[in-house]
């Protein structure tokens, strides 16, 4: 995944080219335009941030929240333990848009191929909700 870093790459590029397109595909199941989409989400959220940047937060945020939702449909829960785990990528990922990204992840994980998402306010209410929900340490 996006997290996992290595020094030495031993995959060949055959490999390597399908664990990319596997991931594009969990990344954007429904293709090209929902990235579309969603670089447009984030040029209106970010605007002080680059595309590459914020998709790169976002895909971190989407996959704390993939692995979490297997765990428990609680979403009170889910978003406590997101903003506590995601709290240790505050270099990319800065607080002040840490409930942003996961109001966004979180809209983005109930949409259909009909790529009908919330609005902008929505999504930024939606974050403020978050916003409101401790996280217990």
């Amino acid at each position: 995944m996006l997290g996992e870093m290595q020094l030495f790459n031993w995959k060949s590029k055959k490999q390597q080219a399908k664990e990319a397109a596997e991931y594009e595909v969990f990344a954007f199941p429904h293709g090209a335009k929902q990235r579309e989409i969603l670089e447009g989400y984030f040029e209106e959220l970010f605007p002080e941030e680059k595309v590459p940047v914020a998709l790169v937060a976002f895909l971190s945020c989407k996959e704390v929240y993939v692995e979490l939702l297997a765990q428990t449909d609680d979403q009170v829960r889910i978003i406590a333990s997101m903003k506590k785990n995601l709290a240790k990528y505050k270099r990319f990922i800065p607080k002040k848009d840490l409930t942003t990204y996961l109001a966004l992840v979180v809209v983005d994980s109930n949409v259909d191929e009909n790529l009908d998402y919330a609005s902008i306010d929505e999504i930024r209410t939606l974050a403020k909700k978050f916003d409101a929900i401790e996280v217990k340490i």
